[in-house]
């Protein structure tokens, strides 16, 4: 008896007789050729995503991720590394390095060495890993300069606290931003 299960990446895992199998797929001059293994083979593919800064060298980005694959002991040179450039984000450009490894033992070691290795090339050549950065608008920026230049302290009562409120309230969006 035969039933398919596919994971969230559309890889399917077939369970036949309560044995379940992964079937990994590598194109091979436009032909593809599927190659099915029991779970219990200790072939596992590794995703590794990473973001680069806006501005980077994309192409040596995909030769250095394919370098850390390629050098790495556990990682199989079939089915071949691959690197994707999987979208424009938000504050990066976003790639993911996707690599089988021998032995599924070392599952947690070999992301934690890809990761030291991808940190080490990219140092070596000048590819900066960004962090998130969000932009802040602020209503009365005078007050707020005035006050961290240590200039204005003010005192409020609370029936001016409770008038503040009220004009907050009073707002375009209801929650005292400016609709942004």
């Amino acid at each position: 008896m035969e039933t398919t299960s596919f994971t969230d990446t559309g890889d399917a895992l077939p369970i036949v007789n309560g044995e379940a199998y992964y079937y990994a797929v590598q194109a091979v001059d436009g032909e593809v050729p599927a190659r099915s293994s029991p779970l219990s083979d200790p072939v596992l593919r590794v995703i590794i995503p990473v973001g680069v800064a806006y501005g980077s060298d994309t192409q040596l980005v995909h030769d250095l991720l394919m370098k850390a694959a390629r050098d790495h002991k556990d990682v199989l040179s079939f089915p071949a590394p691959i690197v994707l450039f999987k979208a424009f984000g938000n504050s990066s450009l976003d790639f993911e390095l996707r690599v089988y490894a021998r032995d599924t033992d070392y599952y947690l070691t070999l992301i934690n060495d890809m990761h030291f290795a991808i940190d080490k090339l990219f140092r070596e050549n000048s590819i900066e890993i960004p962090f998130p950065q969000r932009d802040l608008h602020l209503r009365d920026s005078d007050t707020l300069a005035e006050v961290l230049r240590g200039g204005v302290t003010r005192k409020v009562t609370a029936s001016q606290a409770e008038a503040a409120k009220g004009e907050q309230k009073g707002s375009p969006s209801g929650n005292g931003n400016d609709g942004d």
